[in-house]
């Protein structure tokens, strides 16, 4: 992994964390 591509797939990471996160709070 680059480089480039570390903080891309972080920032996805945290991206689809935060979508489950969302998620989870509108089928509460």
């Amino acid at each position: 992994m680059t480089g480039i591509e570390k903080p891309a797939a972080k920032r996805l990471t945290n991206f689809a964390r935060g979508a489950l996160a969302a998620l989870m709070l509108a089928a509460a």
